[in-house]
Protein backbone atom coordinates (compact mmCIF):
# COMPACT_ATOMS: atom_id res chain seq x y z
CA UNK A 1 0.00 0.00 0.00
CA UNK A 2 2.87 2.37 0.77
CA UNK A 3 4.08 2.06 -2.83
CA UNK A 4 0.62 2.99 -4.11
CA UNK A 5 0.59 6.06 -1.89
CA UNK A 6 4.03 7.16 -3.08
CA UNK A 7 3.07 6.70 -6.74
CA UNK A 8 -0.16 8.70 -6.32
CA UNK A 9 1.63 11.39 -4.31
CA UNK A 10 4.21 11.85 -7.07
CA UNK A 11 1.46 12.06 -9.67
CA UNK A 12 -0.40 14.72 -7.68
CA UNK A 13 2.80 16.73 -7.10
CA UNK A 14 3.52 16.67 -10.84
CA UNK A 15 -0.04 17.84 -11.55
CA UNK A 16 0.37 20.71 -9.07
CA UNK A 17 3.69 21.72 -10.64
CA UNK A 18 2.10 21.71 -14.12
CA UNK A 19 -0.83 23.83 -12.87
CA UNK A 20 1.51 26.33 -11.23
CA UNK A 21 3.51 26.65 -14.45
CA UNK A 22 0.32 27.37 -16.40
CA UNK A 23 -0.76 29.92 -13.78
CA UNK A 24 2.56 31.80 -14.02
CA UNK A 25 2.49 31.73 -17.83
CA UNK A 26 -1.01 33.24 -17.82
CA UNK A 27 0.05 35.95 -15.34
CA UNK A 28 3.03 36.87 -17.54
CA UNK A 29 0.74 37.10 -20.58
CA UNK A 30 -1.72 39.30 -18.67
CA UNK A 31 1.16 41.62 -17.73
CA UNK A 32 2.25 41.94 -21.35
CA UNK A 33 -1.29 42.66 -22.53
CA UNK A 34 -1.82 45.31 -19.85
CA UNK A 35 1.39 47.08 -20.94
CA UNK A 36 0.08 47.43 -24.48
CA UNK A 37 -2.28 50.07 -25.80
CA UNK A 38 -5.85 49.35 -24.72
CA UNK A 39 -8.03 47.35 -27.10
CA UNK A 40 -11.22 45.40 -26.77
CA UNK A 41 -9.42 42.26 -27.94
CA UNK A 42 -6.74 42.57 -25.23
CA UNK A 43 -9.40 43.16 -22.59
CA UNK A 44 -11.24 40.00 -23.69
CA UNK A 45 -8.02 37.95 -23.61
CA UNK A 46 -7.16 39.22 -20.11
CA UNK A 47 -10.62 38.23 -18.86
CA UNK A 48 -10.18 34.72 -20.33
CA UNK A 49 -6.75 34.30 -18.74
CA UNK A 50 -8.04 35.48 -15.36
CA UNK A 51 -10.86 32.94 -15.53
CA UNK A 52 -8.34 30.22 -16.42
CA UNK A 53 -6.20 31.14 -13.42
CA UNK A 54 -9.28 31.15 -11.18
CA UNK A 55 -10.01 27.58 -12.30
CA UNK A 56 -6.34 26.61 -11.92
CA UNK A 57 -6.32 27.95 -8.35
CA UNK A 58 -9.33 25.76 -7.49
CA UNK A 59 -7.65 22.74 -9.11
CA UNK A 60 -4.48 23.28 -7.07
CA UNK A 61 -6.57 23.54 -3.91
CA UNK A 62 -8.29 20.22 -4.75
CA UNK A 63 -4.93 18.57 -5.45
CA UNK A 64 -3.49 19.76 -2.11
CA UNK A 65 -6.50 18.28 -0.34
CA UNK A 66 -5.84 15.00 -2.15
CA UNK A 67 -2.26 15.07 -0.87
CA UNK A 68 -3.61 15.23 2.68
CA UNK A 69 -5.95 12.30 1.95
CA UNK A 70 -3.02 10.27 0.63
CA UNK A 71 -0.95 10.98 3.71
CA UNK A 72 -3.69 10.07 6.20
CA UNK A 73 -4.71 6.93 4.28
CA UNK A 74 -8.34 7.93 3.75
CA UNK A 75 -8.25 7.02 0.03
CA UNK A 76 -6.38 3.71 0.35
CA UNK A 77 -9.39 1.76 -0.92
CA UNK A 78 -9.63 4.02 -3.97
CA UNK A 79 -5.90 3.60 -4.72
CA UNK A 80 -6.18 -0.17 -4.41
CA UNK A 81 -9.17 -0.24 -6.76
CA UNK A 82 -7.32 1.95 -9.29
CA UNK A 83 -4.30 -0.36 -9.12
CA UNK A 84 -6.39 -3.50 -9.65
CA UNK A 85 -8.16 -1.89 -12.61
CA UNK A 86 -4.83 -0.90 -14.19
CA UNK A 87 -3.55 -4.47 -13.80
CA UNK A 88 -6.75 -5.85 -15.37
CA UNK A 89 -6.47 -3.41 -18.29
CA UNK A 90 -2.88 -4.46 -18.97
CA UNK A 91 -3.84 -8.14 -18.79
CA UNK A 92 -6.73 -7.63 -21.24
CA UNK A 93 -4.47 -5.79 -23.69
CA UNK A 94 -1.88 -8.58 -23.45
CA UNK A 95 -4.57 -11.23 -23.98
CA UNK A 96 -5.83 -9.39 -27.08
CA UNK A 97 -2.28 -9.08 -28.42
CA UNK A 98 -1.60 -12.78 -27.85
CA UNK A 99 -4.88 -13.73 -29.52
CA UNK A 100 -4.12 -11.58 -32.58
CA UNK A 101 -0.64 -13.08 -32.83
CA UNK A 102 -2.04 -16.61 -32.66
CA UNK A 103 -4.69 -15.80 -35.28
CA UNK A 104 -2.08 -14.30 -37.61
CA UNK A 105 0.19 -17.34 -37.16
CA UNK A 106 -2.68 -19.70 -37.97
CA UNK A 107 -3.70 -17.49 -40.90
CA UNK A 108 -0.20 -17.70 -42.40
CA UNK A 109 0.14 -21.45 -41.72
CA UNK A 110 -3.11 -22.28 -43.50
CA UNK A 111 -2.04 -20.25 -46.50
CA UNK A 112 1.27 -22.14 -46.70
CA UNK A 113 -0.49 -25.50 -46.29
CA UNK A 114 -2.88 -24.64 -49.12
CA UNK A 115 -0.06 -23.71 -51.48
CA UNK A 116 1.97 -26.76 -50.46
CA UNK A 117 -0.94 -29.09 -51.25
CA UNK A 118 -1.49 -27.45 -54.63
CA UNK A 119 2.14 -27.66 -55.65
CA UNK A 120 2.38 -31.24 -54.43
CA UNK A 121 0.03 -32.13 -57.30
CA UNK A 122 1.28 -29.47 -59.75
CA UNK A 123 5.08 -29.52 -59.51
CA UNK A 124 5.72 -27.78 -62.83
CA UNK A 125 6.11 -24.45 -60.97
CA UNK A 126 8.53 -23.37 -58.23
CA UNK A 127 6.84 -23.87 -54.86
CA UNK A 128 9.68 -22.37 -52.81
CA UNK A 129 9.76 -19.10 -54.76
CA UNK A 130 6.05 -18.47 -54.32
CA UNK A 131 6.16 -19.47 -50.64
CA UNK A 132 8.90 -16.89 -50.08
CA UNK A 133 6.79 -14.27 -51.81
CA UNK A 134 3.78 -15.34 -49.74
CA UNK A 135 5.79 -14.91 -46.51
CA UNK A 136 6.72 -11.39 -47.58
CA UNK A 137 3.14 -10.66 -48.53
CA UNK A 138 1.76 -11.83 -45.16
CA UNK A 139 4.07 -9.51 -43.25
CA UNK A 140 3.06 -6.34 -45.07
CA UNK A 141 1.37 -3.87 -42.71
CA UNK A 142 -0.13 -0.54 -43.84
CA UNK A 143 0.72 2.75 -42.09
CA UNK A 144 -1.22 3.62 -38.94
CA UNK A 145 -3.35 6.30 -40.62
CA UNK A 146 -4.56 3.72 -43.15
CA UNK A 147 -5.40 1.26 -40.37
CA UNK A 148 -7.41 4.01 -38.63
CA UNK A 149 -9.27 4.96 -41.84
CA UNK A 150 -10.09 1.33 -42.65
CA UNK A 151 -12.12 1.07 -39.44
CA UNK A 152 -14.66 3.51 -40.94
CA UNK A 153 -14.55 2.28 -44.55
CA UNK A 154 -17.01 -0.19 -46.14
CA UNK A 155 -15.59 -3.59 -47.13
CA UNK A 156 -15.67 -2.75 -50.86
CA UNK A 157 -13.20 0.11 -50.35
CA UNK A 158 -9.65 0.15 -49.07
CA UNK A 159 -5.98 0.75 -49.74
CA UNK A 160 -3.28 -0.91 -51.80
CA UNK A 161 0.00 -0.87 -49.87
CA UNK A 162 3.14 -2.50 -51.30
CA UNK A 163 1.03 -4.62 -53.62
CA UNK A 164 -1.35 -5.95 -50.93
CA UNK A 165 -4.99 -4.96 -50.62
CA UNK A 166 -6.48 -3.95 -47.28
CA UNK A 167 -10.27 -3.65 -47.11
CA UNK A 168 -12.55 -1.56 -44.87
CA UNK A 169 -14.09 -3.07 -41.75
CA UNK A 170 -17.66 -1.79 -42.25
CA UNK A 171 -20.37 -3.60 -44.21
CA UNK A 172 -19.91 -3.33 -47.97
CA UNK A 173 -22.22 -0.84 -49.68
CA UNK A 174 -21.59 -2.16 -53.21
CA UNK A 175 -20.20 -5.18 -55.05
CA UNK A 176 -17.85 -2.91 -56.97
CA UNK A 177 -14.39 -2.23 -55.56
CA UNK A 178 -12.68 1.13 -55.01
CA UNK A 179 -9.05 1.11 -53.88
CA UNK A 180 -6.67 3.98 -53.11
CA UNK A 181 -2.95 3.70 -53.83
CA UNK A 182 -0.24 6.26 -53.06
CA UNK A 183 3.23 5.41 -54.27
CA UNK A 184 6.35 7.34 -53.33
CA UNK A 185 6.73 10.45 -55.48
CA UNK A 186 3.35 10.01 -57.19
CA UNK A 187 -0.14 11.45 -56.78
CA UNK A 188 -2.93 9.40 -55.24
CA UNK A 189 -4.44 6.85 -57.65
CA UNK A 190 -8.02 5.63 -57.38
CA UNK A 191 -8.68 2.19 -58.87
CA UNK A 192 -12.34 1.40 -59.51
CA UNK A 193 -12.99 -2.24 -60.41
CA UNK A 194 -16.12 -4.07 -61.51
CA UNK A 195 -15.78 -7.87 -61.58
CA UNK A 196 -17.93 -10.02 -63.83
CA UNK A 197 -16.99 -13.71 -63.90
CA UNK A 198 -13.34 -14.06 -64.88
CA UNK A 199 -13.08 -10.52 -66.23
CA UNK A 200 -12.49 -7.25 -64.50
CA UNK A 201 -13.36 -3.81 -65.80
CA UNK A 202 -10.81 -1.47 -64.31
CA UNK A 203 -10.75 2.32 -64.35
CA UNK A 204 -7.80 4.21 -62.85
CA UNK A 205 -7.91 7.89 -61.92
CA UNK A 206 -5.15 10.18 -60.68
CA UNK A 207 -6.11 12.64 -57.92
CA UNK A 208 -4.68 16.10 -58.60
CA UNK A 209 -5.88 18.58 -55.98
CA UNK A 210 -9.67 18.29 -55.96
CA UNK A 211 -9.80 16.96 -59.53
CA UNK A 212 -9.72 13.38 -60.86
CA UNK A 213 -7.86 12.73 -64.13
CA UNK A 214 -8.58 9.56 -66.10
CA UNK A 215 -5.41 7.49 -66.43
CA UNK A 216 -6.68 4.29 -68.02
CA UNK A 217 -9.80 2.27 -68.61
CA UNK A 218 -9.63 -1.36 -69.67
CA UNK A 219 -11.10 -4.83 -69.53
CA UNK A 220 -8.68 -7.36 -68.05
CA UNK A 221 -8.84 -11.13 -67.35
CA UNK A 222 -8.12 -12.51 -63.92
CA UNK A 223 -4.49 -12.35 -62.85
CA UNK A 224 -2.13 -14.85 -64.41
CA UNK A 225 -0.81 -17.79 -62.44
CA UNK A 226 -0.31 -16.97 -58.76
CA UNK A 227 -2.50 -16.56 -55.72
CA UNK A 228 -5.07 -14.08 -54.46
CA UNK A 229 -6.96 -13.58 -51.19
CA UNK A 230 -10.54 -12.38 -51.36
CA UNK A 231 -12.45 -10.21 -48.86
CA UNK A 232 -13.35 -13.27 -46.77
CA UNK A 233 -9.68 -14.32 -46.53
CA UNK A 234 -10.21 -17.26 -48.91
CA UNK A 235 -7.02 -18.23 -50.70
CA UNK A 236 -7.57 -18.58 -54.46
CA UNK A 237 -4.82 -20.31 -56.47
CA UNK A 238 -4.77 -19.57 -60.19
CA UNK A 239 -3.12 -21.56 -62.93
CA UNK A 240 -1.00 -20.04 -65.72
CA UNK A 241 -4.15 -19.31 -67.77
CA UNK A 242 -5.80 -17.44 -64.91
CA UNK A 243 -8.28 -20.21 -64.10
CA UNK A 244 -9.32 -20.72 -60.50
CA UNK A 245 -7.98 -23.93 -58.96
CA UNK A 246 -9.62 -25.67 -55.99
CA UNK A 247 -7.03 -26.92 -53.45
CA UNK A 248 -8.13 -29.22 -50.62
CA UNK A 249 -7.71 -26.41 -48.08
CA UNK A 250 -9.23 -23.26 -49.51
CA UNK A 251 -9.19 -20.66 -46.78
CA UNK A 252 -6.75 -18.79 -44.61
Amino acid sequence: MNNLRIAEKNKVLNDIKSKETSFKRNEDTIGRLRSQEYSKFNETQIDKLRQQNFDITNDIKTLNERLKDIQNGSIDDELLEMSNKAIDDVKKKNDIKIKKTQEQTEYNKKGKDTLHQYYKNNNEYSESSLLREYDRWCNITPPQYMQDNLKDMPANKGYIWKGRKFYGEKKAVSKDEIMFEKKRGENLHIIETITRGYYRYETIYEKIGNEKRLVSKKEIPRETFGFEVDKNHNLMVLDKDGNLMKPKMNSI
